[in-house]
């Protein structure tokens, strides 16, 4: 077995324990489908204990104002730009609290973005723009930088990650045609360590180089790009309790 091919082999382990979402659930319910969204998009380069506190914080004061109802759409409206949740927002989320006042802005500019779509569910939208092949199209109108209407803090790698685990969750790998791969490799610190330590790429290597490289070289191997990429991330945060366990095994062997 091929050292990519290990690798990738991890990607299972994180979909068994990331990916439990009930797609029924995130395809259906407009909440659903912005909390499954949430989960990733707090995940912005910091500690993940970080992430998930803010993460936790934000989505106990989000139940407080919507619900399922009104024919699973939103019920609270933005009178006033969303006033009301934005301030109970800043009282427990940014700085000498938790996170950041940039998550804050974060979660008001998605609701503004998930307003402006059909059925306001991020993930159907999302899955619709896929099976019609309008994967950069969608990659492109998540992040702010790239389109006005865009949710800010969200840029090249939690559009991609966000993305990415769409296409695995309801298995539509197989929509996915030719160079539209690059738009479902996030690339983070654990991402470009492991594919310079292996040496897929130069240790000076830009991320657009990355993506192409673990495109080429997964293609030429028989492998998903996207099983690898979900592989190299899980063996890079999980590496020692992944060490731990395969000591613990030998031994017991």
């Amino acid at each position: 077995m091929s050292l990519i091919e290990k690798i990738s082999q991890l990607g299972f382990d994180y979909r068994r324990k990331f990916l439990t979402a009930d797609r029924e659930s995130i395809c259906n319910y407009w909440w659903s489908g912005f909390d499954f969204f949430l989960n990733k998009a707090f995940y912005q380069g910091r500690l993940d204990s970080v992430s998930a506190q803010v993460y936790e914080i934000a989505i106990k004061i989000l139940r407080e104002y919507f619900t399922n109802d009104n024919n699973q759409r939103l019920v609270y409206r933005h009178n006033n730009n969303w006033y009301d949740l934005k301030q109970q927002l800043d009282e427990n989320i940014g700085k000498g609290k938790i996170g950041k006042g940039r998550d804050v802005v974060m979660v008001i500019s998605a609701l503004d973005f998930i307003d402006s779509i059909e059925e306001n569910n991020i993930v159907k939208y999302s899955i619709n723009k896929i099976l019609n092949n309008n994967l950069k199209e969608i990659y492109t109108e998540l992040q702010n930088s790239k389109c006005e209407k865009g949710i800010v803090q969200v840029g090249p790698k939690i559009a991609p990650f966000f993305l990415r685990d769409i296409v695995t969750l309801f298995e539509l790998e197989d929509k996915i045609h030719g160079n539209d791969f690059i738009y479902l490799q996030p690339i983070d610190t654990w991402l470009r360590k492991i594919a310079k330590k292996i040496n897929l790429v130069e240790q000076d290597a830009k991320d657009e180089i990355i993506i192409n490289k673990i495109i080429e070289e997964c293609n030429s191997a028989n492998i998903s790009p996207i099983l690898f990429n979900q592989g190299a991330w899980y063996l890079g945060n999980n590496a020692f309790n992944i060490l731990l366990d395969k000591i613990i095994s030998d031994d017991v062997g």
